[in-house]
């Protein structure tokens, strides 16, 4: 009998052990006015001295989060359905209390890379981190990222939960307007948003939790209003025309 349960015991485990699936390079992908640049996570085969963890972007004028990569393997049958990145901008000092929930990024599918090997990536998401920041004030800017299964749990690439920091300060030559000025893309009000531009506007929003909760297009014209729908609560509405894209904050009550 005990023979039969090792045995039973070891037909698991290696059912188990052959379906698995997991991540070994990752990618942050910023620009800073001259191209992208990519800086690793926590897996990067290429040994890159790039390390987003730790890196200080020192003052800026400019910095946009084009997206990011993430390139997956699999066994046994196991199949990987997406890549996200998660980031969030916050004060290095003090931190505010609670942190900002983590908004998402979705990274597509690429390419094959051979023996069950995936290519996950996006270089154009075009979000600018200093939106609404302070000029001569410091930031953490920590992301992570993961992989997405059918019928098995994510896998994570985010510092053993610690995520990934990098750091830098918006340069006092900046003033408020430069900052705020993608803002005037939209207003927000109690579950309703104005526009002041026309165009083909690209609308995500999330909760603080970092959860998205819508993701729709809106053909609109200058001025005009829609409403939203949302349960009481505060949320994070990013609206993107063109190349700008705004990241502001909308209480419901």
């Amino acid at each position: 009998m005990k023979q039969f349960l090792l045995l039973i015991s070891l037909l698991c485990f290696q059912v188990i052990f052959a379906q698995a699936s997991g991540i070994y390079q990752t990618y942050v992908i910023t620009n800073q006015g001259e191209g992208n640049n990519y800086f690793h996570g926590g897996q990067n085969a290429d040994s890159s001295p790039s390390n987003f963890d730790g890196h200080g972007y020192g003052s800026v004028t400019q910095l946009t989060l084009n997206g990011g990569e993430v390139k997956s393997w699999k066994n046994g049958g196991r199949n990987v359905t997406g890549a996200k990145l998660y980031y969030r901008v916050y004060v290095s000092s003090p931190l505010p209390d609670p942190l900002p929930g983590f908004i998402e990024i979705d990274l597509p599918y690429d390419s094959e890379l051979g023996s069950g090997n995936q290519k996950w990536t996006k270089t154009d998401s075009g979000t600018n981190i200093l939106n609404n920041l302070t000029p001569s004030e410091s930031y953490t800017f920590e992301v992570f990222l993961k992989i997405t299964n059918e019928g098995a749990d994510d896998v994570y690439d985010s510092n053993s939960g610690s995520n990934f920091k990098a750091t830098f300060t918006v340069d006092p030559s900046l003033d408020l307007k430069d900052v705020a000025g993608d803002a005037k893309l939209i207003s927000v009000y109690n579950n309703q948003i104005m526009f002041h531009k026309d165009g083909n506007y690209e609308i995500v929003i999330y909760d603080l939790s970092g959860r998205r909760v819508l993701h729709d297009t809106k053909n609109v014209i200058k001025s005009q209003k829609i409403d939203l729908f949302l349960n009481q609560g505060l949320y994070i509405i990013q609206a993107k025309l063109e190349e700008k894209t705004t990241n502001t904050k909308m209480l419901v009550y």
